[in-house]
Formats: structure tokens, C-alpha cells, sequence
């Protein structure tokens, strides 16, 4: 803008005229910039400065990617891709740099990982976070095993999973195993011994 108007001046020889460098209608950009106001008789003049600084104030824009959903490989982790590549953002003042968290390249375990986006232009910075589901997809492997009951005097028989299973596995840890039994087959029945 035009500053000349805020300055007072006096002279003994009349009334001075005040310039201004650089003179107003200059487009600057952000940060500090010196304006110097000279006023002059015509034969001798005087200077002062001041700064004026240009702040940036508007944060980037961009649109935050939804919820994620991905499959752990073999040995039930994932490896963090590079969301940043997805984010189109835009700033007032240049090119904003964009960085996620946690990185690309970073291991995680199945379940639910939070992603922040990060926006900044150096100045200001706009986040935003969704969720990333890793998900196991391969199944447990079920072992059985035969094994051989006594019935009690009443004909009955507690079987246990852990009596029956041969060493049922998951690749991704521990399996909880039950057991169903609908129906039974009577053709290996021995005789009772007392």
C-alpha cells in the first residue's frame, strides 16, 4: 500500500514531498520486506525504514483418503505403501510437501493401524487420519487325531478338544479349537472289562 500518508514531515524551507521505495502497487511475497519513506525539498532529503512483514496464514487444501483395507501376507504382517502418492494437495503460497505417519515402509500387525496425512507449505500445516484394517485371510489348519474313551457306568464320556486335537495350527498364532459331535459310530465299540 500507499505508507507516504502515515509520515509526518517538516522542513524550514516548506513543506517536503515523501516517496516511497518500492512504491505502492509492488507485489512482494511472504516474509520481510523493507519499505524506505524519503522526504525531500527538493534539495535535501532525509530516509527512514521500517519492515513489513507478509505472513502466510491459509493452510493447504487436499482431500484425506477414506478407510483402508488390506490383506497380511504369510506371516500375518503388512508393509505400510507410500499413501502420500494418493494426496493431491494445493496452497496459496506454492507446492505443499506432503508426509504420512507412520512411514512407507513400516511393518505392521494385523488389525487396525491409524494413517496420519500430513500438508504443510512450510508455514502451516492441515492433517488428517483414517484407519488401515490389515486382515488375516488365510485359515486355521484343524489336526484331528483318533483317540480311544471309557464310558462310565451310565454310558457316558467327557471328551475334550485338547484330546482330540493332533496339533491344529494358524499362521498367525494360537487356534481355539471346539468340538461338534453329531454323530457317533458304534461299530468300534469294545466289550466292557470289569
Amino acid at each position: 500500500p500507499d505508507y507516504t500518508g502515515l509520515a509526518t514531515a517538516t522542513d524550514n524551507a516548506g513543506t517536503p514531498t515523501v516517496t516511497q521505495s518500492p512504491i505502492p502497487g509492488t507485489m512482494v511475497g511472504t516474509g520481510t520486506t523493507i519499505i524506505t519513506l524519503t522526504a525531500s525539498d527538493g534539495t535535501n532529503s532525509a530516509d527512514c525504514t521500517f519492515d513489513v512483514v507478509v505472513s502466510d496464514t491459509t493452510a493447504p487444501i487436499f482431500t484425506c483418503l477414506g478407510d483402508q483395507t488390506e490383506t497380511a501376507s504369510a506371516t500375518c504382517d503388512f508393509t505400510v505403501p507410500d499413501y502420500t502418492a494418493l494426496i493431491t494437495a494445493t496452497d496459496n503460497c506454492g507446492t505443499p510437501t506432503v508426509t504420512q505417519s507412520p512411514i512407507a515402509g513400516t511393518i505392521i500387525a494385523v488389525g487396525i493401524t491409524v494413517i496420519t496425512i500430513s500438508v504443510t507449505d512450510g508455514t502451516n500445516t492441515n492433517t488428517c487420519t483414517f484407519n488401515l484394517s490389515v486382515q488375516e485371510t488365510t485359515p486355521p489348519t484343524a489336526v484331528c487325531q483318533d483317540i480311544t474313551i471309557a464310558l462310565d457306568a451310565m454310558g457316558m464320556a467327557v471328551i475334550t478338544p485338547t484330546e482330540v486335537d493332533g496339533g491344529s495350527f494358524d499362521n498367525c498364532g494360537n487356534v481355539t479349537t471346539t468340538i461338534n459331535i453329531n454323530t457317533f459310530d458304534c461299530s468300534n465299540v469294545g466289550e466292557n472289562e470289569v
